[in-house]
């Protein structure tokens, strides 16, 4: 997983989807994106074409022509 900062993580599951998961000590081993952390403070799971929608909207021509197709094109990594 890809950690960010303050043992907050982002992992891409195998259909595609994103894992968020905010630990509240460094993990050792590092986490796993389809691990089990009970005492997280944070697990969500973001759908796919729902991520799409998020990075289109905050990237800097926001989420307009065509914006998500290009997000899910990367994300997926199909042209």
């Amino acid at each position: 997983m890809f950690h960010w900062t303050d043992n907050l993580y982002f992992g891409r599951r195998a259909n595609g989807d994103v894992r968020i998961l905010k630990l509240r000590e460094t993990p050792y081993p590092w986490p796993s994106v389809d691990g089990d952390y009970p005492t997280a403070t944070l697990d969500i799971t973001v759908p796919a074409d729902q991520w799409g929608s998020i990075v289109a909207s905050v990237s800097h021509a926001g989420e307009t022509a065509g914006r998500w197709q290009e997000a899910m094109k990367f994300h997926n990594g199909t042209e």
